[in-house]
This record gives C-alpha cells, sequence and structure tokens, in this order.
C-alpha cells in the first residue's frame, strides 16, 4: 500500500499511464492479504488509499452491472465502502 500511496502521490495520473505496474501492486496485494478492492481518494493532500476484501458474491453483483452499463461510483459506494 505504501509504495502505491508514494507512487500515486508523485505522480497521480500513474494508473492511467502506468496501468501495469498498478495492476501487479494489487494482484500483489491480492495473493499476499486477499486485497481484491483498493479505492483512491484525493482531498487535496494527496491520495488516500483504502483496501477492502470483497465478498465474491458481491463481486459477482458488481460485474454484472457493469455488464448491464448500470455500474456506478454510486452502486460502488453502497457495496463496498460505506458498510466499512
Amino acid at each position: 500500500m505504501q509504495l502505491l500511496t508514494e507512487g500515486l502521490s508523485d505522480n497521480p495520473a500513474l494508473a492511467e499511464k502506468e496501468p501495469k505496474f498498478v495492476l501487479a501492486i494489487c494482484h500483489m496485494l491480492n495473493d499476499k492479504a486477499q486485497v481484491n478492492a483498493v479505492r483512491v481518494v484525493d482531498d487535496g493532500a494527496g491520495p488516500i488509499l483504502s483496501c477492502a476484501r470483497i465478498p465474491h458474491q458481491s463481486l459477482t453483483i458488481l460485474d454484472e452491472l457493469r455488464m448491464r452499463g448500470k455500474l456506478t461510483q454510486q452502486s460502488i459506494d453502497e457495496a463496498v465502502w460505506n458498510p466499512l
């Protein structure tokens, strides 16, 4: 998490410019800590990262919403981040 936070602090567009780097870190988080959700919020003072382990049933529902074109930030917040 620290490496990703530092990378995003230095380069806020890191995910767009170096998606393989960000994906590799997320994959490592999943392998080592079963983290399957990472959220970046920038409050103006730099990025704040949150991570979570989402039940696979929730991921399936979110994926179905995505496939139907109905996935919104609000639906992600309601399913993942608000309950935390």
